[in-house]
């Protein structure tokens, strides 16, 4: 027969035994616990990731690459504004100054005379006329004369006596003429015979000295 002092001890031991069991038990929990809240805390800290700091400076500009290929030409652009006006060029030389007609198939016989005015220029002296021959096969034609002063002839050749021929006409260009009023002279040359039947114009021109 088991002695009530003996039952006491065994149930006191179980009793010890049970309680280690249980604080254990909390003990191990509660260190579930806190290794969960740590993870917590771990997984907090990732997503919790500050303001962008500023950027930094930029670094040195690399070297130029290889031109491209030219493109196409674009359209036309509006035209410009007119520019100014150059300076004025040189003098060229000058025209016509002026023309006088002396005769104007005017009858002869020769001589004739006439005057003009001249300002100094180049003169180009037309004139032209008519006469004939009594021996026949020669030479005839007529002197110009500018203030007395032979500067030419028109002339020409006749077979036939006593016909009227009319004369080459001449364009001579006369210089070294002055300004001032000038006469004009036409005669017959030696062999030339002329009459009311024979007719002469003369026309002066001047032109730049």
């Amino acid at each position: 027969m088991i002695s009530k002092d003996w039952r006491l001890t065994v149930m006191a031991t179980m009793v010890a035994a049970g309680l280690a069991i249980g604080t254990d038990g909390l003990s191990a929990q509660q260190g579930g616990k806190d290794k969960d809240a740590g993870h917590g805390d771990a997984k907090k800290g990732d997503s919790d990731i500050g303001p962008r700091g500023p950027a930094g400076p930029a670094g040195p500009q690399g070297p130029a690459g290889p031109a491209g290929a030219q493109g196409p030409t674009g359209p036309a652009g509006p035209q410009g504004a007119t520019g100014p006006t150059g300076p004025t060029g040189p003098q060229g030389p000058a025209g016509l100054i002026n023309v006088q007609q002396l005769l104007n198939d005017d009858p002869g016989g020769l001589p004739l005379s006439r005057t003009f005015t001249s300002n100094g220029g180049t003169l180009v002296i037309f004139a032209s006329g008519s006469g004939w021959t009594g021996g026949g096969d020669s030479q005839i034609g007529m002197g110009i004369f500018v203030d007395g002063t032979q500067r030419g002839t028109a002339h020409s050749f006749s077979n036939e006596t006593s016909s009227h021929k009319a004369f080459v006409s001449n364009a001579l260009v006369v210089m070294g003429v002055g300004p001032g009023t000038h006469s004009l002279d036409l005669f017959a040359l030696p062999g030339t015979n002329t009459d009311f039947n024979d007719f002469y114009s003369v026309t002066v021109m001047e032109v730049g000295p």
